[in-house]
């Protein structure tokens, strides 16, 4: 992909400031998401290993770091998509097959977006309108 040179381009994709700027920002999204998500999973882990329970301030912590991992990480594929321009709809393209596997990651039901009202509820101490949050 890094290689192709766009039509009417003399430049590499790679080389365009464009692709670039698109590229570092799908990077932070994905490493900044993954640090996220790592602490508070590692911070609940610790509690529940030294025999605490899981509280509702936890529970609401760990679906935050997850469903903000999901939805930051379909705004990187879809930013390097884009980036790509044409390159990437063809089937035989690694980032066409990115786009669809994503598209279908966003809608887990313990990561999707509606996660983050669920969340809220607990944060709120509100009923959550997710049967495994309510456990």
């Amino acid at each position: 992909l890094t290689e192709k040179i766009p039509t009417g381009s003399v430049a590499a994709l790679k080389e365009k400031g464009s692709f670039q700027k698109k590229l570092a920002m799908a990077e932070a999204l994905v490493r900044s998401a993954r640090i996220y998500l790592h602490q508070t999973l590692t911070d609940v882990w610790n509690k529940v290993l030294s025999g605490e329970a899981a509280s509702s301030e936890d529970k609401a912590a760990l679906l935050l770091a997850a469903s903000h991992a999901n939805k930051s990480c379909v705004e990187a594929v879809d930013l390097v998509y884009n980036a790509a321009g044409t390159a990437g709809v063809y089937k035989r393209s690694n980032i066409s097959r990115c786009f669809t596997d994503i598209q279908v990651i966003r809608q887990h039901g313990f990561a999707n977006e509606n996660r983050f009202e669920t969340a809220a509820q607990l944060l709120l101490g509100l009923q959550p309108d997710f049967f495994p949050a309510a456990l």
